[in-house]
């Protein structure tokens, strides 16, 4: 391969596109759900964990944004693979057609 070629496993792909999915089944449904229940409670109220307790809203933040991180990431590899998926379908259908030229 030259430093230009890109090679992409489309098996490697698919396993990669459904174990994020996997995950964002996790974020979107029991953590997700586990943060609600953990915002909505009023336990502490005073003491020397307030300022930790305190901070909790931007922890939830954080974990929502590695959700988003992960969505963005699990649409790119779902994309690239359905495109490689494509091109691939193509030129096997030009080579099945004697389309192609060899070199």
């Amino acid at each position: 391969m030259s430093e230009a070629e890109i090679y992409i496993d489309p098996v490697e792909m698919l396993d990669l596109s459904r174990r994020l999915e996997e995950i964002l089944d996790i974020f979107n449904g029991e953590i997700a759900e586990q943060i609600e229940i953990l915002a909505s409670t009023t336990f502490y109220e005073e003491g020397a964990a307030k300022p930790v307790i305190d901070i909790y809203p931007q922890i939830s933040k954080s974990i929502y944004k590695i959700a988003e991180d992960y969505t963005r990431l699990y649409a790119f590899i779902h994309y690239t693979t359905e495109k490689v998926t494509e091109k691939d379908r193509i030129l096997a259908e030009r080579i099945q057609n004697n389309e192609v030229q060899s070199t």
